[in-house]
C-alpha cells in the first residue's frame, strides 16, 4: 500500500523502479538493426528479454557499470508485427552507493513491418463521374504483385452516418499484439530492498484505437450501393471494370480490399457524381387518398446554365393540380426551388412522378414512386342469422369502405359462427416471430384444411408458412 503522498504508477510512469528505454526509430522492417538505449545508474547485471504475444524469443545478460548502455539486435521475420524488449537491472544487495531499489525494470514495444505482407492496390478512374452513364475503373498493384480483391462503390452519405472507414485487412491481421508473456519476481519482498509493485507501474500492450471523424456530411440524395467481386489480378496485370452509374447525384467512395496468401492491402478513392444540370424532387415516405401535397423540385445548375424548363408528368394514383411546366432562370452557379401541386386519387395505389429538366443540350430527370394509402383502419360488419329447416334467408348487404377494397365472405356452419374467415386471415398473416409466436402461428395451420375448404392459393400459402416456421425455429438454436 502507498502513503497519501506517493503517486500511483499510472500517474508516474517513470517511477523509482522503472527504466525508461528508448529505440532509435518508431518502426522497423525485416533485416533492420534495432538500437536501444538503456539507462544504467547503478552497477550490477542486466537481463534483456525479447518477447512477443506468446513466447520469449531471446534472452541476454549484460554487465552494468553505471553508464548508459547501448544494445543492438537484428529484426527477424518471427518478430513481426510486434515484439517487446524487457530489461531487468539488478544491483548487489545491501549496497550503500545509492538508495535505488535492488531491481529496476523497463519494457518497450518494437513495431515491425514485413513489407512482403503489404499489398498496395491502386484505383485509376476519372476524378468526376456523370450520372446515368458508364465509367471505367482500373485496378492494379503498385509492385505488380498478384492479388484477389473486391470492389465496393458506396454513397458517402451512408458511410458518414456510422463514420465507416475503408476496411484495412493488413492493419487487422498485423495490428500491434499485446505482450503475452507475464513476468514475476520476488525482489520487492527481499528484506532491505526498496521496491514498488511491478504491476502498478507496468502498463504496456494492447491494440490501436480508432480515430473518429470530426463531423459527418449530410446527403439528401438517394443512396448508391454497388459491390463487385471477388476478382483475381494476375502478376503485372491491370483489370478494367465498367460501372453503370444510375440516376444519382452526390459523392461515392470506391473501396478496394485485397489479399493474397498472408499479404493484404486496401485502397480508396472519393469521387463526386454530378453534371451541369441536376434536379431533385422531394416527397414524404407515403401519401394518403384525397390528399393534396406540394412537390418541391430543387434545380442545380453550373455557371453555363441560364434558362431551365422543369416539367412534371404523373402516373397512377396521383394527378397534377396546376401547372405542368415552369421555367427557372439562373444568373450564376447555384440552385433554385420550384414547386408543383399534386392531388391524390380517392383509391389507394402507387403514384409515379416523372421530373424532367431541359436547358439547351443539357437535361436531367428523376422518377419518384410513392405509395398512396388509405389511412383508415379496416372496417368489418358482421350480419348473422339462424336459418331453420326449409326456410330461405335473403339479405341486401351494403359494402362499407372504399370501392375496390371491400369484399363479402359467407360462412355457413352447424355450430354457432366463429367468424373463421377473419381469424384465418389474421393467423396466416401474423407478423411477429419469437419462438412462441412462430409456433402459435404455424402449428394451427396444419389443421386448417380440416376446418374449412381452402382455395388453391391459400393452401400453397399455408404450406409455405409452415415450412418457413420450421426453418425459423432452427435459427433460434444456439448450441
Amino acid at each position: 500500500d502507498r502513503d497519501w503522498w506517493q503517486p500511483g504508477g499510472e500517474e508516474a510512469p517513470g517511477g523509482v523502479n522503472v527504466l525508461t528505454l528508448a529505440a532509435d526509430k518508431e518502426e522497423y522492417q525485416i533485416g533492420d538493426m534495432v538500437h536501444l538505449t538503456i539507462p544504467s545508474a547503478v552497477a550490477g547485471r542486466g537481463l534483456l528479454s525479447i518477447e512477443n504475444g506468446t513466447r520469449i524469443l531471446r534472452t541476454d545478460w549484460f554487465a552494468a557499470d553505471g553508464a548508459q548502455k547501448r544494445y543492438s539486435f537484428r529484426v527477424t521475420a518471427d518478430m513481426a508485427p510486434t515484439v517487446y524488449v524487457h530489461v531487468a537491472l539488478l544491483q548487489p544487495h545491501l549496497q550503500a552507493n545509492n538508495d535505488l531499489p535492488i531491481r529496476l525494470y523497463g519494457v518497450i514495444p518494437i513495431h515491425i513491418i514485413n513489407r512482403a505482407s503489404v499489398l498496395e492496390p491502386q484505383i485509376v478512374c476519372d476524378d468526376v463521374f456523370e450520372p446515368e452513364n458508364s465509367v471505367l475503373v482500373r485496378v492494379k498493384e503498385k509492385n505488380s504483385s498478384p492479388m484477389t480483391y473486391t470492389l465496393a462503390i458506396i454513397d458517402e452519405g451512408l458511410l458518414d452516418l456510422t463514420r465507416f472507414k475503408t476496411p484495412d485487412p493488413w492493419g487487422h491481421f498485423y495490428q500491434r499484439q499485446a505482450l503475452g508473456v507475464k513476468t514475476w519476481d520476488i525482489y520487492n519482498l527481499v528484506a532491505g530492498a526498496y521496491g514498488g509493485k511491478l504491476e502498478r507501474l507496468l502498463a504496456i500492450g494492447g491494440g490501436d484505437k480508432v480515430q473518429l471523424d470530426s463531423q459527418r456530411k449530410a446527403n439528401r440524395f438517394p443512396p448508391m450501393v454497388r459491390f463487385y467481386g471477388p476478382f483475381e489480378l494476375k502478376k503485372g496485370g491491370t483489370n478494367s471494370h465498367t460501372i453503370d452509374i444510375p440516376q444519382y447525384v452526390g459523392s461515392v467512395r470506391i473501396m478496394l480490399v485485397a489479399g493474397q496468401g498472408k499479404s493484404f492491402g486496401a485502397a480508396e478513392k472519393t469521387v463526386p457524381i454530378r453534371k451541369p444540370l441536376m434536379v431533385l424532387g422531394t416527397l414524404p415516405r407515403v401519401l394518403s387518398v384525397n390528399e393534396s401535397v406540394n412537390l418541391p423540385v430543387a434545380v442545380f445548375a453550373d455557371d453555363k446554365i441560364k434558362d431551365v424548363q422543369v416539367r412534371i408528368k404523373t402516373h397512377g394514383a396521383a394527378q397534377l393540380d396546376g401547372e405542368q411546366a415552369k421555367v427557372v432562370q439562373f444568373t450564376e452557379k447555384g440552385d433554385q426551388l420550384v414547386t408543383f401541386a399534386l392531388k391524390c386519387d380517392a383509391i389507394a395505389g402507387v403514384a409515379k412522378i416523372d421530373i424532367s429538366a431541359q436547358s439547351g443540350s443539357e437535361s436531367a430527370a428523376q422518377t419518384i414512386e410513392i405509395d398512396v394509402r388509405n389511412p383508415m383502419q379496416a372496417v368489418v360488419d358482421v350480419v348473422d342469422a339462424t336459418l331453420e329447416s326449409g326456410k330461405t334467408w335473403r339479405k341486401e348487404v351494403e359494402l362499407a369502405g372504399t370501392p375496390g377494397t371491400n369484399h363479402v365472405t359467407l360462412e355457413v356452419s352447424r355450430i354457432p359462427p366463429i367468424n373463421l374467415s377473419k381469424r384465418l386471415d389474421f393467423l396466416i398473416q401474423y407478423p411477429y416471430g419469437c419462438i412462441e409466436q412462430t409456433t402459435s402461428s404455424a402449428f394451427p395451420q396444419l389443421y386448417l384444411s380440416k376446418l374449412i375448404s381452402l382455395p388453391q392459393d391459400e393452401q400453397r400459402q399455408v404450406q409455405q408458412n409452415v415450412t418457413a416456421g420450421i426453418d425459423r425455429l432452427r435459427h433460434f438454436q444456439t448450441s
